[in-house]
């Protein structure tokens, strides 16, 4: 389909796991086995993981996959208003040390609008030195 459409409209695969990386055993392999089979895009959505802790690893293994397959990557980051729910931070940061801010996007970015003012100038400056596409 994607190539009968191409003159018509782009389409990008995401390989998305919709209820976290690490809710269920096998996730992260079946991240990867979707950018194998040709996925365009390295997806995830930190903060629907079973704890911090695992959040955090899904935004390393998002950004290693991405780097390994030559892949963009959209995570839906921070979709909450909990202010203490800081993965873009965590993904702006390593695409920052990776120079991929341009093949990155960070979605759904909710909680970054209940962010302290200090917190927020903060994380500002390193989004426009990453140049990462950030959707509210």
């Amino acid at each position: 389909m994607k190539e009968d459409l191409k003159d018509t409209v782009d389409i990008q695969i995401v390989a998305f796991p919709q209820e976290g990386m690490y809710m269920y055993k096998g996730g992260l392999e079946l991240v990867e086995e979707a950018l194998k089979m040709g996925a365009d895009v390295v997806g995830g959505i930190p903060h629907y993981e079973p704890a911090r802790e695992f959040g955090e690893k899904s935004v390393h293994d998002i950004v290693k996959l991405a780097l390994k397959y030559d892949k963009m990557i959209d995570v839906h980051c921070d979709e909450t208003d909990d202010p203490h729910s800081r993965f873009v931070e965590l993904l702006n940061g390593l695409v920052y040390m990776e120079d991929y801010g341009t093949r990155t996007t960070a979605s759904h970015t909710c909680s970054f609008g209940s962010a302290d003012d200090s917190s927020a100038f903060r994380m500002l400056d390193i989004f426009q030195k990453t140049k990462m596409n950030f959707i509210a």
